[in-house]
């Protein structure tokens, strides 16, 4: 059973959830304009996630970084807890753990807590998120960890690659990082700007997933939210891709390092679930096609190769990532350019088929196992706008998907523009 009462409505008979033991049922809500979603789960924690739908891509040239560095400064000092060490103190002493996020598309902040404490917790996060201060003397102190963190990015070779590759590849773009001067451009007026213009309700996302009672968790949010303000809705400009291909150098690696992008489907796409799917034959595996031909079959050296989708409200790219010597690399190029011929004119045996179903619905199931993991489905679920049970939806298209649609869905995605991109020891 689930509820799904529309969006502004009373939730009904919530006790009911509680007293049965009902697990997994959801619960949608729209409280003082903000998205929510609930499940009930026999559990001793409750994971909560804050999320607000401006990321790195809604930044503009003058403020790249700000919501990675906004994300930092959010745990240095609210109105109750004025100071790093007070704040730091305040969930330590409950047993909470907390963390947070920046993404393309959304800043994510969190905490899982037993259940005992929800309260205590919620008060916490609440605060953090609706009160924050951005002390002057913590983001001197904060700033250093801020380029630690830039410059560990850019050492990094497989970073390094990703984002070169990708502002070549899309338009707009930048890193969530920033840059070196961006970042230390920041100012405290910047971030009070940036955040009274998208911290509003109405870009706000709540989920939580655990043991308490449903009607605490939406009768908290009532209280606490109720004068958050409305601000700008969040707009994501539209991209542009673009075909073509980059070599770049590097001091101090030996590894050569291979890159190739192809636009992927929009995150609401109805056909979004099975180009995941063909993203998991392709790479996303033990028995993907990529790695058992050029790990198994030819013994390329090559310790990782994968695929890998990143699709959010502003774009979406499927990504074929390798770490291979920098001789094999024309030969590596080669052999995927043979796969995907091969997804796109053929279809893929029913033995193939079982085993990519099997083991992704296991993936999937496992993740829905901990609270954490069915909350983060959950979430992208309010961030698209929907209002479904994300497992339900998942595994039932799973089971749906023939060798055709596989390589329907393969013509439609390597049909796009290509991006290639190397990186070779310099």
């Amino acid at each position: 059973m689930s509820l799904f009462p529309q969006k502004g409505s009373p939730v009904q008979n919530l006790e009911l959830i509680i007293q049965d033991k009902i697990e997994n049922d959801i619960v949608f809500e729209t409280i003082h304009h903000i998205r929510v979603g609930y499940i009930y789960k026999k559990s001793h924690l409750t994971f909560l996630q804050i999320a607000n739908r401006a990321g790195s891509q809604i930044e503009s040239n003058e403020e790249w970084g700000i919501s990675h560095i906004l994300e930092h400064m959010f745990f240095k000092g609210s109105k109750k807890r004025p100071n790093s060490i007070e704040f730091l103190r305040s969930y330590n002493r409950i047993g909470a753990s907390m963390n947070a996020y920046t993404d393309y598309d959304h800043t994510n902040y969190h905490i899982s807590m037993l259940n005992e404490v929800f309260e205590e917790g919620f008060d916490i996060i609440a605060d953090m998120y609706i009160n924050p201060l951005f002390p002057e003397s913590e983001f001197k102190k904060e700033l250093n960890p801020i380029l630690s963190e830039f410059r560990e990015n850019e050492d990094d070779p497989v970073d390094y690659l990703y984002e070169n590759c990708m502002k070549n590849f899309i338009s707009p773009f930048h890193s969530i990082l920033g840059t070196e001067e961006s970042i230390k451009k920041t100012t405290i007026e910047k971030m009070f700007q940036f955040k009274n213009k998208y911290y509003g309700k109405n870009n706000t996302v709540i989920t939580a997933v655990g043991g308490i009672s449903p009607d605490l968790f939406f009768n908290k949010i009532k209280e606490y939210f109720k004068d958050l303000p409305l601000s700008i809705e969040v707009q994501y400009p539209p991209v542009k891709y673009k075909e073509g291909s980059i070599t770049l150098h590097k001091k101090g690696i030996s590894e050569g390092y291979l890159m190739i992008l192809f636009p992927a489907l929009p995150t609401n796409h109805k056909d979004r679930i099975k180009q995941n799917f063909l993203n998991y034959i392709l790479g996303g595996m033990d028995s993907s096609l990529l790695f058992e031909r050029v790990r198994e079959e030819l013994g390329l050296s090559c310790y990782e190769i994968s695929s890998n989708i990143t699709r959010n409200q502003s774009f979406s790219v499927l990504e074929i990532f390798a770490g291979i010597s920098p001789e094999e690399i024309p030969i590596l190029i080669k052999e995927i350019d043979k796969i995907i011929d091969f997804l796109t004119n053929e279809k893929i045996s029913h033995h193939q088929l079982l085993i990519a179903k099997n083991t992704l619905k296991t993936q999937i199931c496992a993740m829905a196992e901990t609270n954490k993991g069915i909350s983060s489905l959950l979430l992208n679920t309010l961030l698209r706008n929907e209002y479904q049970d994300p497992i339900e939806v998942i595994l039932r298209e799973i089971d749906e998907i023939s060798p055709e649609d596989i390589r329907e869905i393969a013509q439609t995605t390597f049909a796009n523009k290509k991006f290639i991109g190397t990186l070779l020891p310099e």
